[in-house]
This record gives structure tokens, C-alpha cells and sequence, in this order.
């Protein structure tokens, strides 16, 4: 039995006494469990649903998880030889400036003496024209590691864009994950709806 007590045009429900502090109606609980077991028909709807897709696509997965890895291990390379090249034309344009200074020393101490070198002059002439030949030798072979080491970095650059298009390829044919999105119809009854009680 409800008991009611009317103020002013309002009437307002108490509770029977028998129904506890924190009583939650058989409706609510009703529509917790309801949506409870909606979340979990789609939580295992789509684990299935992702399940199969990927077993559909097993092979294609394990062929782009070798692909992605080896990938990675080329992006090391790649960065690492970069590196190295900036390293060596740093090297060999400090050679070529080193020859540019010295080289122009020993044109105008040959050019001073046509007929040879003096005694006085010949021993920092000799010094000058070793280490010119020096840089030379030393230059020489940084750029034959230079041009070395950019032919394998074009190399492997190419590999590298031939995996991504590879990958890319997988990608696409693989397509996308498909989910399932519960979507309210949007009809209600006419119990369903809420109303003032005045």
C-alpha cells in the first residue's frame, strides 16, 4: 500500500515501508541486466566477427608482420648509412678544401722557380707536395667508400620503397577490420517514456 500526501496541487509518494534503503526496482534491474547482456552478445559478436577475418587472412597477416619487421631492420640500415655519408662528404670536402690551399702553395713555388727548387725552400716544398699527395691518396678513397656506400644506400632505399608498396598491397587487399556498433532503432513504447506526475 503507497501512502500519499497531497501539498498544494503536488502529490508526492513515499516509499513503502517495506522496501530497504538503496532498493533498486525489478524495472531497473530488469534493464541493467538487458544491457548487459547487450554489451556482451557484441563484445563476442566482434571477437568472432575480428576472429574470422583474420583467419581468413592468416597468411597475408604473418606475410605483413615479416614484411613490417624486415621493414624496421632496413629503416635502421637506411638511417645508419645516412649518417655515414654525411660523415664521409664532410670528410672529403674538408680534403678538397685542404687541396684548394695547399694546391695553389705549390703552383706558385713552381711557378717561381722554373728551373728548380731552392735548397732553402726545398725541404717545406717537399713537406707541402707530401701531404698534398697524402690528401689526395686519402681523398681518393673516400670517395670510392663514399660512392660505395651510396650505391648500397640507393639500394637498399629502393628495397625499402618496393616493401612498403608490397605492404601497401597487403593492406588494401586485407581491407579494413569490420566491427559490429550496436545502433538504437529509436522507437520507444509508450511505457518507455517518461512523464511529470502532476
Amino acid at each position: 500500500m503507497v501512502n500519499s500526501i497531497a501539498m498544494g496541487k503536488q502529490l508526492y509518494r513515499e516509499l513503502p515501508p517495506d522496501r530497504p534503503r538503496g532498493y533498486v526496482s525489478r524495472k531497473l534491474l530488469s534493464w541493467l541486466i538487458r544491457a548487459a547482456l547487450v554489451v556482451a552478445f557484441f563484445a563476442v559478436a566482434n571477437v568472432a566477427l575480428v576472429g574470422i577475418q583474420h583467419l581468413i587472412h592468416r597468411s597475408d597477416y604473418a606475410e605483413l608482420k615479416s614484411l613490417k619487421a624486415d621493414m624496421s631492420a632496413k629503416n635502421i640500415a637506411i638511417n645508419s648509412e645516412e649518417a655515414q655519408l654525411q660523415s664521409l662528404q664532410g670528410e672529403v670536402k674538408a680534403d678538397e678544401t685542404r687541396l684548394g690551399q695547399l694546391g695553389p702553395e705549390i703552383d706558385k713555388i713552381e711557378t717561381k722557380n722554373p728551373d728548380g727548387i731552392p735548397p732553402e725552400i726545398y725541404k717545406n716544398y717537399t713537406s707541402m707536395v707530401n701531404t698534398f699527395n697524402s690528401i689526395v691518396g686519402k681523398h681518393n678513397r673516400e670517395l670510392a667508400e663514399y660512392k660505395a656506400l651510396y650505391t648500397k644506400y640507393s639500394t637498399d632505399v629502393s628495397g625499402y620503397n618496393v616493401s612498403v608498396q608490397t605492404a601497401n598491397t597487403l593492406i588494401k587487399k586485407i581491407g579494413p577490420t569490420w566491427y559490429i556498433i550496436p545502433i538504437p532503432a529509436g522507437r520507444f513504447s509508450s511505457r518507455d517514456r517518461i512523464s511529470n506526475v502532476k
